[in-house]
């Protein structure tokens, strides 16, 4: 059994989906194992009632972080893990997942590895779309990168994911410096990132389904299908992020 932590940002609008993304984890994120929440969220109450009323029965600890406007909201994500590291638990293993998500099917030891990235559900069979401006440090040029990974589910193991954290934040600090954002903001650095190290475990788009049938339909003409394991849930993405 491997001590594992389940990382989830819970601020600002987002927070509406933290019940049933716990509930879901409870269900079926690795059962097997010694599974403790960390809630990052600007609303600690709150998150402390969900948590009584849903029941959960594995332990959970929160943090108190800002929100600030998107992008920054999903850009700052591991500068705020970076923050309270050495007031997390002790862990084999670190996982990151959008809370605006939803476990669907039982995840097992299948997503235990050194560096763990899942391939993009919009990008299969395509190279996506990466940060072409040279002067970001997310860029990537146009010989390199054959799959695109979604920023939605990632981990790894415990010396590994500190080590990229240091990395990502690094290199978004340097950009927002340089008054860069890059394209798709964390998930674009997390691409770089990947190129330079590339994941020892790869997921499928299983673990980065989404809810709306249609956006899947490319995978028919590829002859491709996967069942989902998580579900990326509707919203409406401005009145969201507008917070």
């Amino acid at each position: 059994m491997s001590k594992i932590n389940l990382c989830v940002i819970a601020t600002a609008k987002y927070k509406q989906f933290l019940p049933q993304f716990l509930e879901s984890a409870e269900r079926f994120f690795l059962k097997g194992h010694d599974v403790h929440y960390c809630i990052f969220t600007d609303f600690l109450e709150e998150a402390c009632l969900f948590v009584l009323e849903k029941g959960i029965d594995r332990e959970v600890t929160y943090y108190k972080v800002e929100h600030k406007p998107w992008p920054h909201a999903t850009i700052k994500r591991f500068h705020f893990f970076l923050q309270y590291k050495e007031n997390l638990p002790q862990a084999d293993y670190l996982f990151y997942c959008d809370v605006d998500s939803r476990f669907v099917a039982p995840i097992g030891d299948e997503i235990l590895g050194d560096l763990v990235a899942v391939q993009h559900c919009g990008f299969v069979g395509e190279r996506g779309t990466y940060e072409t401006r040279p002067q970001s440090m997310a860029y990537i040029p146009s010989n390199k990168g054959v799959m695109y990974f979604g920023g939605g589910f990632l981990g790894g193991e415990n010396r590994t994911f500190w080590a990229a954290c240091r990395e990502l934040a690094q290199n978004i600090d340097i950009d927002e410096s340089n008054g860069i954002i890059a394209i798709h903001n964390d998930e674009s650095h997390w691409n770089k990132l990947l190129v330079d190290f590339p994941p020892t475990v790869t997921l499928s788009p299983s673990y980065h389904y989404p809810e709306t049938p249609e956006r899947a339909t490319k995978w028919d003409r590829l002859g491709l299908s996967f069942e989902p394991k998580i579900l990326l849930l509707n919203k409406d993405h401005a009145e969201i992020r507008n917070a």
